[in-house]
C-alpha cells in the first residue's frame, strides 16, 4: 500500500512504476536522483496508476501530510531526504547508469520542452513508453489547454496498441517470482 504513495508511483519519476524500473530513479520536480524511490515521497506526488479524479482526495491528504517538507521525504519516517543532483560520474561510480534516467536528467536543459516529449515517443520499449506517458501526463497537468497537448495525446493513442517489451532487468521482482508473469503484469 505504501508504494502507491511513493516516488516509484509518481509521474515526476517518469521511468519507474511499482513493477518497472529497478534501482535509482530521477525526480523531475526536485531535479534529484532517487536512491530509494519505493520509500520516498513528497507533497507534489502525482500518482500515475489511476486517473486524477479517482485519487484526488487521497492526493490532497498526502500533500497535507507532507506539506512541511520543501523537498523529498521518507515515506514512513517523515524525515527530509537530501537532494542528490544528477551526475553521470556519480551514477557510473555507483554502477547505476541508465540511459533513460540520464535523458530525464537533461530534460530541463531541453528547450522547448515539448521537443523532448516528442523525442520519447514511438517504439515498443516498455520503460520508454512509460516515460513518455508520464511526461505527457505531467505536461497536460501543467498546460492551460488541451489544444497545446493534442499532438501528445495523439502520439499516446498511436502507441496504445503496441505491446510493450520489457527485459528481465526492467522489472522489479522478488526472489522466486516468475519473470514472465511479472513482465505480463507490468504490461
Amino acid at each position: 500500500m505504501e508504494q502507491l504513495f511513493s516516488c516509484r508511483n509518481c509521474i515526476h519519476n517518469c521511468a519507474q512504476s511499482i513493477l518497472i524500473g529497478k534501482g535509482s530513479g530521477f525526480c523531475l520536480k526536485h531535479n534529484s536522483v532517487l536512491s530509494s524511490p519505493g520509500s520516498t515521497t513528497c507533497k507534489y506526488l502525482f500518482r500515475k496508476d489511476l486517473p486524477s479524479f479517482v485519487v484526488d482526495e487521497g492526493i490532497r491528504e498526502h500533500a497535507a501530510e507532507f506539506a512541511e517538507f520543501s523537498n523529498i521525504a521518507g515515506l514512513l519516517t517523515h524525515k527530509p531526504i537530501e537532494r542528490i543532483p544528477y551526475s553521470e560520474r556519480f551514477v557510473w561510480e555507483q554502477n547505476q547508469f541508465d540511459p533513460i534516467t540520464q535523458s530525464l536528467a537533461h530534460y530541463h536543459k531541453t528547450r522547448p520542452g515539448w521537443v523532448f516529449l516528442e523525442a520519447m515517443s514511438g517504439g515498443v520499449d516498455g520503460r520508454r513508453m512509460l516515460t513518455h506517458a508520464s511526461l505527457v501526463r505531467g505536461y497536460m497537468a501543467t498546460c492551460a489547454s488541451w489544444r497545446s497537448s493534442y499532438r501528445f495525446v495523439l502520439s499516446l493513442l498511436q502507441e496504445f496498441f503496441n505491446q510493450p517489451v520489457f527485459s528481465d532487468t526492467d522489472v522489479v521482482s522478488g526472489e522466486g517470482d516468475d519473470l514472465e508473469v511479472v513482465k505480463n503484469d507490468a504490461r
